[in-house]
């Protein structure tokens, strides 16, 4: 999967497959969409913020191989916003590598 950077060199906003498929679920617009917290430090760690402006909603676990293991969204802190099975419909992208 690949990653569009939207962002400066020092901290990057990323879009993706999985991304644009939570704005599809959500119905948001251009202003208002999710994308991947990116910068060093998250690479290192293997572990990727998903957000949309001004919160976090859910994460992304990746391996030494840049593959996905995990995604989670906290749902009982997003209550209303998504719905209660957000965490099955993105499964499908677990196994997904990442292209930096």
């Amino acid at each position: 999967m690949k990653l569009e950077y939207r962002s400066n060199k020092n901290f990057y906003k990323a879009i993706c497959e999985l991304t644009k498929e939570l704005d599809k679920i959500l119905n948001l617009n251009d202003f208002f969409r999710h994308y991947i917290l990116i910068d060093d430090y998250y690479k290192d760690i293997k572990f990727l913020p998903i957000r949309v402006p001004g919160k976090t909603v859910g994460n992304i676990w990746i391996d030494d191989n840049n593959v996905i293991t995990k995604i989670i969204f906290e749902t009982n802190c997003i209550i209303n916003l998504y719905p209660e099975n957000i965490n099955e419909l993105v499964k499908n992208f677990i196994g997904t590598v990442i292209e930096y």
